[in-house]
């Protein structure tokens, strides 16, 4: 934090140096202190979309719901195709306290069109073996297998029902002993995890 706050005083006119301190505030803690320095580094710069995404996330984390919101699609029209982005604005809008509806379902539909439709080509049937006594294989795929409150609560469900396969996105795994198989997915592309889940013959969850 010092040497960016170093920087900053010699450089302050420069957008890059107020995110980059800010970047570092938040991962203190210190939102309060973020926003204003990511305000700064748009007005310098009011291309830099990755300081509209990171003001959004700040904005919705004091309380001010609307101008992150705000601030999720102006991310969202720089980067049309950019899907973690567009999964924050949904994310924002289904936690907000006066919730649209219909709005939230339109976005969602958006997201579906823009971010789903082109890997439709990928799909391929399954060749599970259709007999009802089989056991069944179940994936599941998710970032919150880690230090996440989901974990905790997902324990039980794992030690009633063997699955078959896990896509996770954190660096380890806290019940990893508890997946017949396990697959790390960090960085992997969305079509890419048919590749994974299609071999073990599997349902998604």
């Amino acid at each position: 934090e010092e040497i960016y706050r170093r920087f900053l005083a010699l450089r302050p006119a420069s957008a890059n140096a107020h995110f980059n301190l800010a970047l570092t505030l938040q991962r203190k803690g210190f939102v309060g202190e973020a926003i204003p320095l990511l305000r700064k580094a748009l007005e310098i710069n009011p291309g830099m979309l990755e300081a509209a995404f990171s003001l959004g996330g700040s904005l919705n984390e004091s309380g001010q719901e609307d101008e992150g919101i705000a601030m999720f699609r102006r991310a969202v029209e720089g980067r049309p195709q950019d899907a973690p982005v567009h999964s924050n604005l949904l994310f924002a809008m289904l936690y907000y306290s006066r919730p649209d509806e219909a709005a939230i379902l339109q976005e969602h539909q958006r997201w579906a069109q823009r971010h789903a439709a082109p890997l439709a080509r990928f799909i391929r049937r399954h060749e599970n073996d259709p007999s009802p006594d089989r056991p069944l294989r179940v994936g599941y795929l998710s970032g919150d297998f880690w230090e996440h409150a989901v974990s905790f609560f997902f324990e039980g469900l794992l030690d009633a029902r063997r699955c078959g396969v896990a896509g996770v996105e954190d660096k380890a795994v806290s019940q990893g002993d508890r997946f017949s198989g396990l697959h790390g997915v960090a960085a992997v592309k969305l079509f890419v995890l048919l590749e994974i889940f299609q071999p073990e013959r599997i349902r998604g969850e």
